[in-house]
């Protein structure tokens, strides 16, 4: 190679420059030279390259330089990080609308209460098609959001009927999780199948929630019991009620170990307790049973559970991303009660 020709010019001079890897952190603030193609004197700019008809430019690496002196993230991401996207879906009069226009009410979106298809002719703030009112089912998906301790969750409400099942198709591309509803009478139905059937086609993790413990012939572990066994669910119920049908008095949080009771016509005032004498053995029951399907999922916590060792409320924590992936937390409540929204918050 000729000791003036272009090409040893160029090599030469990529000699001369540092590496990158040989840059250390004190040093990004430096500018960096670049070599820069003069266009007006070559027609090309390998032409320029090999015949050493270039200048070069000088430029600060501030990208870099941010870095390197650890500046915080941007607010959003911070912010982005307390925002959830859930999706309420079930089978057709499950209690869909009812249970979204509940969490409105309870976390302060609206300040009344309207029936779907109620006798004061309002309806509820998600049926905003006057055909929906009319007919007393959702047609179209319907967004709205709310707050709840410091997170802000987006909800869409999704149709049941079979007819506007590319609706929840289309919600479920968006969510970060899902609500099932099941009624605790019908159990789990036709479009409950379905809507399952979608979620699993979109890694939508997702809670069940067993509604409607007011009515008569509810059955909440029979529901249990049809969701392992026609969804395949790895269900974990993680509340069980004190009473059904017309006795219904509250729920027993299996994770806390504590009974919660509602008051006031519409249930706003929740008021902690203790578990009914009676219940003492079935809380016992359920609590193993809960502890034994987690720990299917959870090496530390099935060695605890094969040593018959007491599991804290702590260690049971299923919200983890990896656990809530295997197990399905179960909820149960009725139509007027403030219950579901601390499952939904940890779990969703």
């Amino acid at each position: 190679m000729a000791e003036g020709s272009a090409a040893s010019r160029y090599v030469k001079l990529r000699k001369e420059q540092a590496p990158v890897e040989d840059i250390t952190p004190g040093e990004l603030n430096q500018p960096i030279d670049v070599p820069q193609v003069n266009k007006r004197s070559s027609s090309s700019p390998t032409a320029a390259l090999l015949s050493g008809d270039f200048h070069l430019r000088r430029f600060s690496s501030g990208n870099a330089a941010r870095a390197a002196k650890g500046e915080k993230e941007p607010w959003w991401k911070e912010s982005m990080n307390k925002v959830r996207n859930i999706g309420i879906s079930a089978h057709i009069d499950s209690g869909k609308t009812t249970l979204t226009e509940r969490v409105l009410f309870y976390t302060g979106r609206i300040h009344e209460i309207h029936e779907v298809r109620g006798r004061d002719g309002v309806g509820a703030k998600m049926d905003s098609m006057d055909l929906e009112r009319e007919k007393g089912i959702t047609i179209q998906s319907a967004a709205t959001y709310c707050t709840w301790k410091d997170y802000k969750v987006n909800i869409i409400d999704t149709p049941g009927h079979v007819d506007f099942t590319i609706e929840v198709e289309r919600a479920l591309r968006v969510l970060d999780g899902a609500i099932l509803v099941l009624c605790s009478v019908g159990g789990v139905q036709s479009q409950s199948i379905t809507v399952d059937r979608q979620m699993r086609r979109y890694e939508v993790p997702r809670v069940a929630f067993i509604n409607k413990l007011d009515r008569m012939g509810a059955d909440p572990w029979k529901v249990l019991s049809q969701a392992r066994a026609k969804l395949r669910h790895h269900s974990a119920a993680v509340q069980m009620p004190i009473g059904l049908e017309e006795n219904f008095k509250g729920l027993i949080d299996l994770v806390h170990v504590k009974a919660i009771f509602f008051h006031g016509s519409s249930g706003e005032n929740v008021v902690a307790g203790d578990i009914p004498a009676d219940m003492e053995d079935l809380v016992a029951e359920k609590r193993r049973e809960l502890i034994e399907t987690v720990s299917e999922v959870d090496d530390v916590l099935a060695e605890k559970f094969l040593n018959d060792e007491p599991v804290t409320a702590a260690e049971l924590e299923i919200n983890s991303e990896g656990t809530l992936n295997h197990v399905d937390p179960t909820c149960l409540s009725h139509r007027l009660v403030f219950s579901f929204l601390e499952p939904m918050n940890c779990y969703v």
